[in-house]
């Protein structure tokens, strides 16, 4: 896949997976087939079938955007979604910013386990996948952050926006 699209797998540092839902993977997927079983191997499946591959991106900033994303656009109807995807995008994004602390992580990592399956759909355990998989494919990324940001993550490399905006139609 990645020579189709002309992308050196020297360049890789990372793979964010089936969308926003399946979490982010690092190198060792570039020995995975892109399949069901190879990817549930790892810990994480294909979802809607989108495939990010993080070159220059830092995989803490990519998660905390992705984690700011779920805090914008969840639906706001159910406490655990509403109240879990903001804590934990606050969480991440002080990591992305260097300035969050162990208890921060502790925290992250709790809420990564003990939030899944609380929502009424499943926006709460996509934002808990992306927890999850950060702190555990790129845990030397997040220790590097616990003592501040990167060079990347300082200039903002990536951010994750909505490709439009839906606009009210106001009639009299």
């Amino acid at each position: 896949m990645l020579s189709w699209h002309g992308i050196s797998p020297d360049r890789v540092g990372g793979v964010l997976m089936g969308g926003y839902f399946t979490g982010l993977l690092n190198r060792d997927v570039l020995d995975a087939t892109l399949d069901h079983e190879a990817l549930r191997r790892l810990g994480s499946g294909l979802g809607c079938g989108a495939v990010g591959v993080l070159t220059d991106e830092c995989p803490v900033a990519v998660a905390a955007s992705v984690l700011a994303y779920f805090d914008r656009e969840n639906a706001g109807q159910c406490g655990s979604c509403f109240n879990g995807t903001a804590a934990m995008a606050a969480v991440a994004g002080a990591l992305r910013d260097g300035v969050a602390a162990d208890e921060d992580l502790a925290r992250l990592e709790r809420w990564s386990v003990v939030l899944r399956g609380r929502g009424a759909c499943a926006t709460l355990d996509a934002a808990t996948n992306v927890a999850a998989s950060l702190l555990t494919a790129f845990p030397q990324a997040v220790t590097r952050h616990l003592q501040g940001a990167c060079d990347s993550c300082a200039v903002e490399a990536f951010d994750v926006r909505r490709p439009y905006e839906v606009e009210a139609v106001v009639t009299a």
